[in-house]
């Protein structure tokens, strides 16, 4: 009948409510005309839905205790919040991106975790992924990151954090060499590729994706890998091998007959 929440400051009723499972239903001159939807596992999994919001808003020691009240016919849930207090970034550093300016690396997307911002490990983790994201799509395919956590002297919920990157090689493409086609021509597919993989481009994971993507969209291969002839280390040169499988080809037969009626 009713969904409520008590204690939240930081997040809206309306922003609170969006993400439960448990539905109130509707009702119209006191007639119910819809029925809602509540059981045991739906209030589990909105108490969850709950915690990971304010969690990821860098509330880490947030409590939420939800209370059924029957009424006749229905029941009203109240979600008890103990918010906490939240975490900030005190300060960020980035180090070791000796050939990439961080303007490159956030340029997609800024960095979740910046000055006065909330803290939380899923924001650290988002941080890393787009910033490897970016090294890979530039060609450091050994790029690696490390994150170094501590809160400020003066305030525990103040974290000053720390990125320390590791670039490697960055490689790039010395040649392109198709393989196993029978019937498609080389020069075919290395029309397909050329936008994404060819002689002088980054070795980019992201760029061998999608021209395999385009590969396969054409219906003519069952199986496609577009990748380099050998793990990157500390070379910056290699070739790249496209290798396909022909599908089957489709063939006609014609033939003709004759009818007699008498």
């Amino acid at each position: 009948k009713g969904v409520y929440f008590q204690g939240n400051r930081y997040f809206s009723g309306d922003r609170l409510e969006a993400i439960t499972s448990i539905k109130k239903g509707r009702s119209f001159l006191g007639y119910m005309f819809t029925r809602g939807k509540f059981n045991e596992d739906l209030l589990g999994r909105s108490v969850d839905a709950l915690t990971g919001l304010y969690k990821n808003a860098g509330f880490a020691d947030v409590s939420i205790n939800p209370k059924v009240a029957d009424a006749v016919a229905a029941v009203n849930v109240t979600f008890q919040i103990a918010e906490g207090a939240q975490d900030k970034v005190g300060g960020i550093r980035v180090e070791g991106n000796r050939t990439q300016p961080l303007r490159v690396l956030s340029a997609g997307q800024p960095l979740d975790l910046q000055t006065g911002n909330p803290y939380s490990p899923y924001r650290q983790e988002q941080d890393r992924n787009q910033i490897l994201a970016t090294y890979f799509d530039l060609g450091y395919l050994n790029a690696s990151f490390q994150s170094a956590v501590t809160p400020s002297a003066d305030n525990p919920h103040l974290m000053n954090v720390v990125y320390t990157i590791t670039e490697g090689p960055q490689g790039h493409i010395s040649a392109v060499v198709p393989l196993g086609e029978k019937v498609t021509r080389p020069s075919f597919l290395q029309s397909m590729t050329e936008p994404n993989v060819s002689k002088g481009k980054p070795l980019s994971q992201g760029k061998f994706f999608t021209a395999e993507s385009d590969l396969y969209k054409l219906n003519i291969f069952d199986w496609v890998s577009v990748k380099p002839l050998q793990p990157i280390s500390d070379q910056t040169q290699d070739e790249v091998l496209v290798k396909v499988h022909e599908s089957k080809r489709y063939t006609m037969d014609i033939g003709g007959g004759i009818e007699v009626i008498p």
